[in-house]
């Protein structure tokens, strides 16, 4: 049985792990009490650690609960009642395991399945980092894009933050999901490793080019001095990951939108930008170990 993470809401930092009918029941029980405000599908990165490269495991839940404290940052910053899909894969930081996200399509798709038994009043979200968006992709691409924009219609939100997906072909799975924000980085120090192809998260505003999808809006953090993950902000202090926090990751959690009014236009209708770094030169907003 896979397993998907949830926690008691005071117990942020232990995962609980549960069949995804019951993750979900789970974190609704979070909402319907008034403890959260929606649920949120939380896909994390590659979370190997340098003990991967000696056969240590890929410290997943506990990198995303117990080390990190994404989970409950999500939760009390954002009021999410998150689910975590954990997809197994290589510890190794010197490798990308891009099999082993894609692999992982049927996971979500559970998760997809269950959200039947979720009222319609409460909503849900979709949060995916890094490699996570392969998870997406290859879900999207496997069961076909008509199937796809059915079942993620019942998403309120839709964030796509830092993707490992190729930029070539983007285009096309974007376009299932509701209404996706997407953002870009060319400074991400994490998805400048990958060489099987070139990553989505990689391009500035000019770049997305033909595969800018329509529905989709594209945020370019080029602008700031910040790198990889910058959903939470974790043990930085960087006011340009503040910056983000409050005005584009909090924004489109809570309400599927950033606050257009603190972002930059630039020449295409959908690709908006961050103001110049208010930080001191370099990328203050990078903490070490970032996955």
């Amino acid at each position: 049985m896979n397993l998907f993470y949830v926690a008691n809401s005071d117990q942020l930092k232990q995962p609980i792990g549960l069949a995804a009918s019951e993750a979900l029941a789970h974190a609704r029980a979070k909402v319907q009490a008034g403890i959260r405000s929606s649920i949120l599908i939380y896909v994390h990165g590659r979370a190997g650690g340098l003990a991967g490269i000696f056969g240590g495991d890929d410290r997943e839940p506990e990198k995303s609960f117990s080390k990190d404290k994404i989970v409950a940052e999500l939760e009390t910053r954002f009021g999410q009642a998150v689910v975590m899909l954990h997809w197994p894969h290589s510890g190794n930081p010197l490798v990308f395991p891009i099999e082993d996200a894609r692999q992982a399509k049927a996971r979500f798709g559970e998760l997809m399945a269950s959200l039947s038994a979720v009222p319609a009043e409460i909503p849900v979200r979709l949060l995916t980092h890094s490699m996570g968006s392969m998870v997406l992709e290859a879900w999207i691409r496997d069961v076909g894009i008509d199937t796809a924009t059915l079942a993620l219609g019942r998403l309120r939100s839709c964030l796509i933050s830092a993707p490992a997906s190729a930029l070539d072909g983007s285009k096309k799975w974007l376009a299932a999901c509701p209404r996706p924000v997407v953002t870009l980085n060319k400074d991400d120090q994490v998805l400048k490793h990958i060489s099987e192809h070139g990553p989505l998260g990689l391009m500035v505003a000019s770049g997305v080019g033909e595969e800018r999808c329509e529905s989709a809006l594209y945020v370019d953090l080029g602008p700031l001095s910040v790198s990889h993950r910058t959903f939470v902000m974790g043990e930085s202090n960087s006011p340009d990951r503040e910056f983000i926090i409050k005005n584009v990751i909090g924004p489109t959690l809570q309400a599927g939108v950033p606050d257009m009014a603190a972002l930059v236009a630039t020449p295409w209708p959908n690709v908006w930008k961050t103001p110049p770094s208010m930080a001191a030169g370099g990328t203050a907003g990078f903490v070490q170990g970032e996955g």
